[in-house]
């Protein structure tokens, strides 16, 4: 575990300072390691920090965390429950994380987020306890310990008699619908109030439609909006467009409507629409119909999302793509000649398809990670055209054999029942065929053989699917004698695999 200084300012040493800042330290329930005292007006205190891997801009990925989160009443609860789940983001490596809408604070639990006031200069909110509300000071020393970026969404309030830098055209008390944003030290980087309000007759759209957009130290920049803001070209097509972003968050507490609009449905096709990735925090109130939250990737679509039918609070994470719509990348491949293995050299006649980790065939085969592995193959069908079998009548068997190889992530093969392997040579010429197999212009005399291997169902974990065939006339063996340095070899390597030592390289 890593550790992480935070200090609290006390500009005015009171007593009841001291007591605030101790109690709001025992209240986060933070892995504390030590308080090391106070200086200059400041407690000190040291806290065993999560051992985030941070994504960086060199990365062609980020992790991202969204969260679909079951609907309480108790603000204190909640926000025990958003520190819980910003440490269990962390522990996964997450670069940034997302809850949803209204779910941390409603009815008449308020908070000023002065974003051009007070926050302009003293933007960590957890080294300032005194001048912010507890809960923007509980997730900001969250987000500063675990150091990742947090997304919350909280009933704002304004009081426009006593409002620097704000727009105000009254002088009184506005309430918003707000997304607030903390990087990794806790500081609030951005601020977004909902512009499309669903009802909500309490609150106030935005006064001016400001987009929501921030930039994080993993080279990715976002954009964020609020649940019925999906529905209006401001903010949900304007965000993107007009900044050129890829990357959209989207906080909310969605009710679901067919056969259009149910939340998952909407939210996949937003992603493939724009071509985005889309992190979506749901609320999850099943009584009402409120449920659904995901990660997507542009025309990939769903990296991980769920649809819970009973109240339920989870935590989602993925590695997602910095470029929307890459998943595992696949190439088709093929060769007819030789293998080398041992110093043999086989014949081969293969036809496949094959998972890459990129556009390169040196990354190919690749096994996805498990967030990955949301790729459906929906048709699947290898069509091959090669030699015909042959008898060898010395050796009384065949010269050539080809095999129906395939290898999913979870390191099995397709199972039979979901591939269908023809091959013509042993395909009586009676025998009624598909529409897709009649496609394989039958040779019954023998010239050539034509093969087709395909998949019955849709697979959504494959890493390799093809045909491997084995022309054994082909095959040759040098016979060449080991060296002193392939005997030495040979022997480091039995032992490594028997965990034996080596006994001066004798066998």
């Amino acid at each position: 575990m890593s550790e992480t200084t935070i200090c609290f300012h006390i500009p005015q040493f009171r007593q009841r300072n001291v007591r605030k800042i101790r109690k709001f330290v025992s209240n986060l329930k933070l892995p504390r390691i030590e308080f090391n005292g106070y200086c200059q007006g400041c407690f000190i205190y040291v806290f065993a920090a999560s051992a985030n891997l941070k994504s960086t801009p060199q990365d062609d990925s980020y992790v991202a965390a969204v969260v679909e989160y079951q609907v309480n009443t108790n603000v204190s609860i909640n926000t025990q429950n958003y520190v819980d789940l910003i440490k269990e983001a962390a522990e996964k490596n997450a670069d940034i994380i997302v809850f949803p809408e209204m779910t941390l604070t409603r009815g008449q639990r308020r908070i000023p987020i002065p974003f051009h006031g007070i926050l302009k200069t003293t933007p960590i909110p957890a080294l300032n306890p005194e001048l912010y509300d507890e809960i923007l000071v509980s997730i900001s020393a969250a987000a500063r310990v675990h150091q990742i970026y947090v997304v919350i969404n909280v009933q704002e309030v304004m009081d426009c008699n006593d409002a620097p830098g704000e727009y105000c055209p009254e002088q009184k008390e506005y309430l918003f619908n707000t997304n607030v944003v903390f990087d990794r030290n806790g500081a609030v980087i951005d601020r977004y109030r909902k512009i499309n309000l669903f009802g909500e007759f309490t609150r106030t759209p935005a006064l001016k439609p400001e987009l929501g957009v921030f930039t994080t130290d993993f080279g990715v920049t976002f954009g964020h909006y609020i649940c019925f803001d999906l529905m209006f070209q401001v903010p949900a097509v304007q965000v993107v467009q007009k900044h050129n972003i890829t990357d959209v968050i989207f906080t909310t507490m969605w009710f679901s409507e067919m056969p259009y609009l149910t939340a998952v449905e909407i939210q996949e096709a937003y992603t493939y629409a724009m071509n985005v990735n889309f992190l979506a925090a749901g609320a999850n109130n099943v009584r009402v119909g409120s449920a659904g939250s995901g990660i997507y990737s542009g025309k990939a679509g769903s990296l991980i999302s769920v649809m819970p039918g009973v109240p339920t609070t989870r935590l989602l994470v993925a590695k997602v793509p910095k470029v929307p719509g890459e998943g595992p990348h696949y190439m088709a491949l093929a060769k007819d000649g030789i293998n080398t293995y041992s110093r043999k050299d086989l014949g081969v006649a293969t036809c496949a398809v094959v998972a890459c980790k990129n556009d390169t065939i040196k990354s190919c085969p690749y096994r996805f990670e498990k967030t990955e592995d949301n790729v459906v193959i929906e048709d699947l069908v290898i069509e091959m055209t090669s030699y015909s079998h042959h008898y060898n009548a010395s050796l009384q068997c065949d010269d050539i054999i080809y095999y129906p190889v395939s290898f999913t992530n979870d390191k099995f093969p397709v199972r039979p029942k979901n591939v269908t392997f023809l091959e013509t040579s042993k395909i009586n010429s009676n025998e009624v065929l598909s529409s897709c197999e009649n496609n394989l212009n039958i040779d019954f005399n023998g010239h050539k053989e034509h093969i087709v291997y395909k998949i019955n169902a849709p697979q959504n974990n494959i890493v390799s699917f093809g045909v491997w065939g084995r022309v054994y006339n082909r095959d040759f063996d040098h016979n060449k004698k080991p060296t002193a340095d392939d005997l030495k070899n040979y022997l480091e390597i039995e032992d490594w695999i028997y965990k034996m030592e080596k006994k001066n390289n004798k066998i």
